[in-house]
């Protein structure tokens, strides 16, 4: 896509400043009303909005009483000044135009929660991010420490895993360690129970030798219940795991790959026993591929209320050609596929991000196409009965919607749906000078495919070097709030970052 350019002054510019009328604003953020493509190019009136709500700080303008000068009203939403406790104040209580009556951001953040790294040096991120059914989330990832004695001598650990659970009011209740003796523990995907038990997936790799496929469950306080592993019969081949995701008689089923022979890879599907975690059951699929290669990698999972286990898995189809597949499992008997990606033009790499089944039982998938000119990103809403595809949208469609001025490289990490329509969540770059940094922006679309509105979550400082905040995974509740798993990069250090978003 073309690149949208800014200047420092303008960046800065955007960042003082609520409502459309002038009036003074919250440093860190901006709103307004503005006219939006939605996906069917038709035009409806959504919010555009950009900020940190969780700066109460008061913002007045004026000279000082004492000398004479305007002295502010009273502190109240809708007197035209940011004061605690308000997001925005365009200076009236009416809703409907980017600021609500009671002075908060549409699709603005409920709450956000920042889980610190062991070091500074530590390398973390997360994976996947679940909403569990008591209006919490939890989050998983991956942690490499790295530690620096006093000499300045740096040793780099083995990979780990990290579990943070927040409450429904973003407080952090536990953060757990994954970890094996001599080994990568390298994190899936994570899914909670009804019960409130956390089922994590990943690989497992000793170095130099095989990696299996683990499942660990951690119970509602944070402590592990019990780990699980499936190796296949061949030796020191690279099983790895994709996602996890709660049957409907609440069995954790494991998506991966598994190696069947030299140069063949299979979709893998894995059902544990929830109370002491030994396998089930399992099954696989395989491509067609060419003569001699048909490696197929595994994906996201996602179950339906009726028990069929849906992996937007990536096909191999050819040397330089792998496309998104998703394949259907009626539990230990594999369906086949039920929806292929087109394939287009030239070599290319298509990526499964994200699966979810809807209430209405549709399926909606997030995928990303490498090609030799850059990346393309998509979600689209499939109907699995016969693989049609209901309604698409393309990072493109949302940079030209959510017309955000200074900002370029739009990517979609992942979408949910909600409500019958759908949260998206993504990343802009933004450039000033010689600095570079990204952005996240969380976007709604309503049951008509229309977009309802954008929050950018800004970086928390324009300075020399500005921070990052880099939106990976994203998981709607039945409540319409939707929750961002991300990586914070602030003066060179990543932690984990949660973030609730308000349905409105």
């Amino acid at each position: 896509m073309p690149a949208m350019r800014s200047t420092l002054g303008l960046l800065l510019a955007l960042a003082v400043g609520c409502g459309d009328d002038g009036s003074p604003g919250n440093e860190e953020g901006t709103t307004s009303g503005t006219t939006t493509q939605d996906a069917g190019g038709s035009t409806a009136d959504a919010a555009s909005s950009t900020g940190d709500p969780d700066d109460t700080s008061t913002s007045t303008t004026g000279a000082d009483s004492s000398s004479g000068g305007f002295e502010p009203p009273m502190a109240e939403c809708g007197n035209g000044f940011i004061e605690d406790g308000e997001e925005c104040d365009d200076a009236n209580t009416e809703g409907g135009d980017g600021c609500s009556s009671d002075c908060r951001l549409r699709c603005g953040l409920d709450w956000t929660l920042v889980s610190l790294p062991p070091t500074d040096t530590s390398d973390i991120n997360p994976i996947d991010v679940v909403v569990d059914g008591r209006g919490g989330a939890v989050v998983a990832g991956f942690l490499r420490e790295v530690t620096t004695d006093q000499e300045g001598n740096e040793t780099t650990l083995d990979d780990e895993g990290v579990i943070v659970r927040a409450s429904p009011d973003g407080r952090q209740l536990w953060a757990t360690r994954l970890a094996e003796r001599g080994a990568d523990v390298d994190v899936a995907g994570v899914a909670v129970d009804a019960a409130g038990n956390a089922y994590v997936a990943a690989s497992v790799a000793v170095v130099g030798e095989q990696s299996d496929i683990w499942l660990y469950k951690l119970d509602a306080a944070g402590e592990q219940v019990w780990s699980s592993s499936f190796d296949s019969e061949v030796d020191s081949a690279e099983d790895l795991a994709s996602g996890v995701a709660i049957g409907p008689e609440g069995n954790p089923v494991v998506s991966g790959q598994v190696r069947v022979g030299p140069g063949d890879d299979d979709i893998w599907i894995g059902s544990f026993d929830e109370a002491r975690g030994g396998l089930e059951w399992s099954a696989s699929w395989s491509g067609e591929g060419t003569e001699d290669f048909s490696t197929d990698d595994g994906g996201p999972i996602a179950i339906s209320e009726g028990g069929v286990a849906y992996v937007f898995a990536r096909e191999y189809v050819g040397v330089q050609d792998n496309i998104a597949t998703i394949v259907a499992f009626d539990g230990d008997t594999p369906v086949g596929p039920v929806f292929s990606t087109d394939f287009g033009l030239g070599p290319q790499n298509q990526l499964p991000r994200a699966i979810s089944v809807e209430d209405s039982g549709t399926l909606m998938a997030t995928y990303r196409r490498v090609l030799a000119a850059g990346i393309e990103d998509y979600v689209v809403r499939i109907d699995p009965a016969d693989g049609s595809e209901l309604w698409s949208l393309d990072a493109q469609m949302v940079a030209e919607a959510a017309d955000l001025p200074g900002a370029a490289e739009f990517t979609i990490e992942g979408a949910d749906g909600v409500s019958g329509g759908a949260v998206v969540v993504g990343m802009l770059e933004r450039t000033a000078d010689d600095a570079s940094w990204a952005e996240t922006w969380v976007a709604r679309y309503d049951a008509q495919n229309a977009l309802e509105c954008v929050f950018v979550r800004e970086s928390p400082a324009l300075t020399a070097i500005p921070g990052s905040l880099f939106g990976r995974a994203i998981s709607a509740g039945p409540s319409g709030r939707a929750v961002v798993g991300g990586q914070q990069v602030a003066e060179g250090v990543q932690s984990l970052w949660l973030g609730a978003f308000r349905p409105d």
